[in-house]
């Protein structure tokens, strides 16, 4: 299989963009679930962009049909397919 090295990735922040508790949107919308799924079956990589740590995560962003990775703790962990690629933990 050859690499597609011009492969879209798309970064998404939870609050106020995936949900926003403000209003009362505590889970991601139908409509964004669906875009999000059609960007994955075009071939692009989606990822949520963090300073959450894993443990803030509620369950439905940890769905590994909508997303490929984790950006999260603003850079300091980072996890593609299930596997931690970067951590920097605070001492």
């Amino acid at each position: 299989m050859q690499e597609n090295k011009n492969r879209l990735a798309a970064f998404f922040d939870i609050d106020g963009t995936l949900i926003n508790i403000v209003r009362g949107q505590t889970k991601i919308t139908p409509r964004v679930r669906a875009a999000i799924r059609r960007l994955r079956a075009a071939g692009g990589v989606t990822f949520i962009a963090s300073g959450r740590p894993t443990g803030y995560l509620d369950p439905e962003l940890l769905d590994d049909d909508l997303f490929d990775g984790y950006v999260l703790m603003n850079g300091a962990h980072v996890i593609v397919h299930g596997e931690t690629i970067y951590a920097q933990p605070l001492p």
